[in-house]
């Protein structure tokens, strides 16, 4: 039945619900108020008409009536028991008493957890020592010590600020009283911030120059594009240099960490490598589904499932509030390096993990109340970073899981950082840190019901992906077929494609962020093919230029000095009587920045998608975000190249960095 009663003004706005427990009685209800807005009705009617609808109104009447019958209640128990129960429990002194046993019984608990732990890390370490000693086995038992050692950390800092809250309050009114006697001191600390940010960028810079002379490339790349950021700022005079200097400067350690000491070259290749075995599980579900030869439909059945299965697990701990937890430390961190609101620091860290259309969900309530360069900066976060479930569909296609996972990572101070170069912040803030922090956001009412509500959802982005590739590829396969035809006409020799000559309008931009000269051709072709198009059919096209590098090299084995041409965009090694269609990259670090540079929705599709969902959140900013949504799909896509400049400003051989 329709929700709406039309042909009447008066009661045209009449809404009947159509849930479950109203549907019984539409048909009463609708001839209820057709009566009212004809009062003539009945009479026309007849008397078996006007009866009729006396007999259903009286007969639901009787519905209600036994549906909503009061029960008796049952007379107070008055025996020994509950006359104990209301002396121990209901009184004063039994309100205090069961607050001070509710208190020990958490103590207790605490302590014996606390105990369970120890014991169990007595039982790995002496296993360890003496059964798994010098065996395969050992390694996975380590895992396991340190997955342990970082979820009870990880409840320690959870449960730290609860039970220590008045010592940390006491704490915090001694620092404001130091504060106050040191104003002066805190006043210059604020005038010249910039001078150990300025000099510690310089230090790396300087380190750069002395240990690998060529890769300050990528540092005069990263100058210019900030230059560029500058020069098509909104309000060029009103640029605040804080967050600037302050997200950069978390990139720069971000990239040391990363690419330059051992610890941490280890940590994120660890890291990958247990989140591709991770995303191994998939294959069940999906051989399950499709049978054992699903793999035969390489895409549709083995890279579009993950995004489901990794969605699913992505909901599951978002609804035991592990992902809040990481999401709301990442901003805290922003907010303080760089100065930036609490909204927009926490819609930058929420995009490392889940995507451009989810995460302003986190402060969804807030963004009415943003200014244009809040909203302009929760745009650019979405196009500078990818979804988690879009990841691991990248990591299946062969890209390296370690530089995909760091990319994430710095991408986020990066987008802020650029956001407030390019829309620099005029107006004050009415997003205050205590209204974010309170916000509550719905959850589930289970672990089943939550991951399957994640893959659920998943649907849509699947859909989604699904749709645009089939259009954008069939658009590039006409686009490449139109051009080729005019080259032909125009007397080339080759097959013009779009490909060919994106390479050439993005090669000086694949030049200054550090790509060697004779890669430049096929970077800049993938960073055209991702701006125009998607993200999605450049790294597929990364990852097949990847399978003709190691085609290459297992047939070559050292490409430095092997002779090659190129026929529009395939490679053609005489010297083997070979061609590789697609082309390939000779060296290491035009894969590692290729990655870095592609790593972000930032393309003409992703704007039409973030302009409609913040629309839907906020309709009241629809003039404002359609405002802001071209310049922040020049400042994301200017965060993705800054991060790859950082990305090749850093590099060096795996060799150099295990032995740092």
């Amino acid at each position: 039945m329709s929700g709406h009663i039309a042909n009447s003004k008066a009661f045209e706005n009449v809404t009947i619900p159509v849930d479950a427990a109203s549907c019984a009685t539409a048909n009463t209800v609708e001839l209820q108020l057709a009566v009212l807005k004809d009062p003539a009705a009945e009479a026309t009617t007849g008397a078996k008409g006007g009866n009729e609808v006396t007999e259903k109104v009286h007969e639901q009447a009787e519905i209600d009536l036994d549906a909503h019958e009061d029960f008796e209640e049952l007379p107070p128990r008055d025996d020994c028991w509950h006359r104990l129960c209301v002396r121990l429990l209901c009184s004063a002194e039994g309100a205090a008493r069961r607050k001070r046993l509710v208190g020990i019984a958490k103590w207790l608990t605490a302590a014996a957890a606390a105990l369970a732990f120890l014991a169990y890390l007595a039982y790995c370490s002496f296993l360890l020592a003496t059964r798994f000693r010098g065996t395969p086995e050992a390694e996975q038992s380590i895992r396991l010590l340190w997955v342990s050692a970082l979820a009870i950390l990880l409840a320690v800092v959870s449960w730290a600020p609860r039970c220590c809250r008045p010592s940390l309050e006491r704490a915090a009114a001694q620092l404001k009283q130091l504060r106050s006697r040191c104003d002066r001191l805190f006043q210059l600390a604020s005038t010249f911030w910039w001078v150990p940010e300025a000099f510690i960028a310089a230090s790396f810079l300087v380190w750069m120059a002395v240990q690998n002379p060529a890769n300050i490339t990528s540092a005069c790349g990263l100058l210019l594009l900030l230059l560029l950021s500058l020069a098509v700022s909104a309000h060029p005079e009103r640029v605040n240099w804080k967050p600037v200097l302050g997200g950069i400067l978390i990139q720069l350690v971000f990239a040391v960490l990363i690419l330059r000491t051992r610890a941490g070259f280890l940590f994120f290749n660890f890291l990958g490598d247990r989140t591709s075995e991770f995303l191994e599980h998939c294959a069940a579900g999906s051989k399950f589904l499709f049978g054992g030869d699903y793999e035969h439909h390489f895409f549709a059945f083995k890279i579009l499932p993950i995004i489901v299965f990794f969605s699913s697990v992505l909901t599951v701990l978002f609804h035991l509030g592990a992902l809040q937890a990481v999401i709301c430390r990442i901003g805290a961190f922003m907010q303080t390096v760089m100065g930036t609101t609490a909204a927009e620091s926490m819609v930058a860290s929420a995009n490392i993990f889940v995507g451009q259309t989810e995460a302003p969900l986190m402060v969804r309530p807030f963004l009415p109340l943003m200014t244009k360069s809040e909203i302009h900066s929760v745009m650019t976060s979405g196009f500078a970073t990818i979804a988690g479930g879009v990841l691991a569909a990248y990591i299946s296609m062969g890209v390296p899981a370690r530089h995909l996972l760091s990319a994430s990572v710095m991408s986020a101070p990066a987008a802020l950082a650029v956001s407030k170069l390019v829309y620099p912040e005029t107006r004050k803030s009415r997003t205050r840190v205590e209204d974010v922090r309170r916000l509550k956001l719905a959850r589930y009412r289970g672990i089943v019901e939550a991951a399957g509500a994640g893959a659920i959802a998943s649907l849509s982005v699947i859909g989604a992906i699904a749709a645009n590739l089939i259009a954008f590829v069939s658009i590039l396969a006409f686009i490449n077929s139109t051009v080729t035809w005019l080259g032909y006409r125009a007397g080339l020799s080759f097959p013009l494609t779009f490909e060919f000559v994106l390479s050439f309008l993005f090669w000086p931009l694949a030049l200054v962020m550090g790509v060697p000269p004779r890669d430049c051709r096929q970077v800049a072709e993938l960073i055209g093919i991702k701006t125009f198009l998607n993200e999605f059919i450049a790294y597929q096209r990364l990852g097949d230029i990847k399978k003709n590098y190691n085609a290459l090299s297992a047939a070559m084995g050292n490409l430095t000095e092997v002779e090659h041409s190129w026929s529009g965009t395939d490679v053609v090694f005489p010297s083997l009587n070979l061609t590789l269609p697609g082309g390939v990259l000779f060296e290491d670090k035009s894969f590692v920045i290729a990655t870095y540079s592609l790593c972000g929705f930032s393309n003409l599709g992703s704007m039409g998608i973030l302009i409609g969902a913040l629309t839907a959140m906020a309709p009241s900013r629809r003039a404002d975000i359609a405002h802001c949504g071209p310049r922040a799909l020049v400042a994301g896509s200017i965060a993705c190249f800054i991060t790859a400049c950082i990305a090749g400003l850093f590099f060096t051989d795996a060799d150099l960095v295990l032995n740092f």
